[in-house]
């Protein structure tokens, strides 16, 4: 026996080596991965391998690695994956345990070992997208962002005559109806959306009955099913873990027993190894004991985790509530400065309008002052004409000729002279009230400048107040508050209040199950309408032809099962051995 072991164990999301010694059991390797990965619900994982024949097989834990049908090899290869599943995705407490299922599923999904429509398939990639982009931003997103993204199965691709564009705009319609939604909450939202899916955490085998009938045993958290060989959606009938008393087999033969106070015969069946055998025993007994366990109070373990859950999710809501306060702060902020900003420019242009103006009143002043010199000329110059005039006047009088004639001839020079002056005057009026609108226009040229001017001073004080203004917002929205320290009393009754809060939201989604089952069937059943012109029939799969049934006879996975346990175990018996 070597005395160390070189082991590589695969988790969905890394690869783990270890060194551990020869002797080593199962158990002390399955609890020193669980302890590296920090996980605490562990009674739903195990360890899985490849025997020495090509048989996958789970890690027995009361042996010894080596005593197990293990390949000899350098390096000892596990994967470590859930051998159980739970009734309903909301008994998973921890967020790793959530995150392993989450990971485990979408990859079973997009391998195609569980079977999603198409329109599921978009619903459950809008949700992955969700997990790990976070909210939609078209800004950020842009167009082809999800090219390198492996998000739908590729049967589903070859069965639509749809480009990576198109995919992607109908992922994108449901990614951004998510917003809001945190990371571990999309997960859980995708579980929740992938449980009600027919293949969902039922582990098949080929079995036969006594007639030797093919057929398939699923065993799943809510017991046996039987499958006929070509349907492994919809169970022909079921036994519940609460109607098996006891099972057991011999070599190929498998006894399902049920409990004494029904007088019914066995279940039996046959498969083809014996390793079968054990590896749905193991199935068989793991299943019963997590359903007894639901039944009964948590034990101390359980509820110190669910405790610590609550106070976890807590926490984050209050965290996540603060990050929205501070965002919303910076939010308002930027506005703020914003506004500033646009405040300010527009005084600045009002103040460039002034500067303007103010130039243009120069211009028009000094205009106006030129015209007004002009026009003060001219008025001297027809003043002078006047005087002249009066001297002529004052002549012709005095050298006025004593004949009649000479005297009518002057008069008549004397009426002319006197006109001419009349009109003279009569100019030099106008001028004088021309040169008195100039002045006035003046004074108002003067007054318009002095206004202008205190405009332009009150404009540069307020855009001094206006830049203060925006450097001080443009501090309050990079300025980060103050982190408060969750032990003080205030955030204490915060989080408080939050678990309560809490408490009251996990006792409701039990009541909001069916009506989300209900949305999420109609938001479905749209999209599908949406896509059915682009559907190639001659593509479609035989459990595409099944869903397609199902759906058809308004049924669903509950329902099916429910119908498959209906009668009393003795008809069931009856009918399975004639299948």
């Amino acid at each position: 026996m070597p005395r160390t072991l070189n082991v590589r164990v695969t988790t969905p999301d890394a690869v783990l080596e270890f060194s551990i010694e020869g002797k080593a059991t199962g158990r002390q390797l399955f609890d020193q991965v669980t302890r590296t990965i920090g996980l605490r619900e562990s009674w739903y994982f195990g360890l899985q391998y490849v025997d020495n024949k090509g048989f996958t097989m789970w890690l027995r834990f009361d042996k010894k690695i080596v005593d197990q049908s293990i390949n000899k090899e350098d390096a000892i290869s596990f994967k470590f994956r859930a051998k159980f599943f739970p009734e309903d995705v909301t008994e998973l407490v921890q967020e790793v345990t959530q995150h392993l299922f989450y990971l485990q599923v979408k990859e079973e999904i997009l391998s195609e070992s569980i079977y999603a429509s198409a329109e599921a398939c978009v619903l459950l990639a809008s949700y992955a997208i969700q997990a790990e982009f976070g909210d939609y931003d078209a800004d950020i997103y842009q167009r082809g962002f999800l090219s390198n993204e492996r998000l739908l199965p590729k049967r589903v691709l070859d069965q639509y005559q749809m480009t990576h564009e198109m995919w992607e705009d109908r992922i994108t319609r449901w990614y951004n109806q998510h917003r809001g939604i945190p990371k571990e909450e999309a997960e859980i939202e995708y579980l929740k959306v992938a449980q009600d899916l027919e293949m969902y955490g039922v582990n098949y085998f080929e079995i036969k009955n006594k007639k030797g009938s093919q057929l398939w045993l699923g065993v799943d958290a809510f017991g046996l099913n039987i499958y006929e060989t070509d349907d492994r959606l919809s169970p022909k009938i079921s036994f519940p873990w609460g109607e098996i008393r006891n099972v057991e087999y011999h070599g190929k033969k498998f006894c399902i027993m049920p409990p004494s106070n029904k007088r019914s015969p066995d279940f039996i069946f046959y498969v083809s190894r014996t390793k079968v055998s054990d590896l749905i025993m193991q199935l068989c007994m793991g299943n019963h004991d997590l359903f007894m366990r639901r039944r009964r109070l948590d034990t101390m373990e359980v509820q110190q985790m669910k405790a610590q859950a609550k106070e976890e999710k807590a926490k984050k809501m209050a965290e996540r509530s603060r990050l929205e306060r501070e965002k919303e702060a910076r939010r308002e902020a930027e506005q703020k400065q914003l506004e500033l900003e646009e405040r300010l420019k527009q005084l600045e242009e009002e103040n460039l309008r002034y500067q303007n103006i103010n130039v243009q009143s120069e211009v028009m002043i000094k205009l106006l002052q030129e015209q007004v010199g002009i026009a003060e000329e001219e008025a001297r110059a027809h003043a002078r004409k006047n005087l002249e005039a009066e001297e002529v006047i004052r002549k012709v009088r005095e050298s006025a000729v004593k004949s009649e004639e000479e005297k009518l001839a002057m008069e008549r020079k004397v009426m002319v002279a006197e006109e001419k002056v009349d009109s003279v005057l009569q100019t030099s009026h106008m001028k004088e009230r021309e040169a008195e609108e100039l002045r006035c226009k003046l004074e108002e040229a003067r007054l318009s400048e002095k206004r202008a001017r205190m405009r332009l001073t009150e404009n540069a004080s307020t855009s001094a107040i206006s830049t203060s203004l925006d450097e001080t917002a443009a501090n309050d929205g990079s300025q980060t508050p103050p982190t408060c320290s969750p032990d003080t009393p205030k955030d204490q009754a915060v989080l408080e209040e939050n678990v309560e809060e809490l408490s009251k939201q996990l006792e409701k989604e039990n009541q909001d199950y069916l009506e989300r089952s209900k949305y999420i069937s109609e938001q479905l059943s749209a999209l599908k309408t949406q896509m059915e012109d682009l559907k190639v029939e001659e593509r479609l799969t035989h459990n595409d032809h099944l869903h397609e049934e199902i759906i058809r006879l308004g049924s669903n996975k509950r329902t099916a099962l429910e119908k498959s346990k209906s009668g009393t175990h003795r008809a069931r018996i009856a009918f399975y051995e004639e299948l």
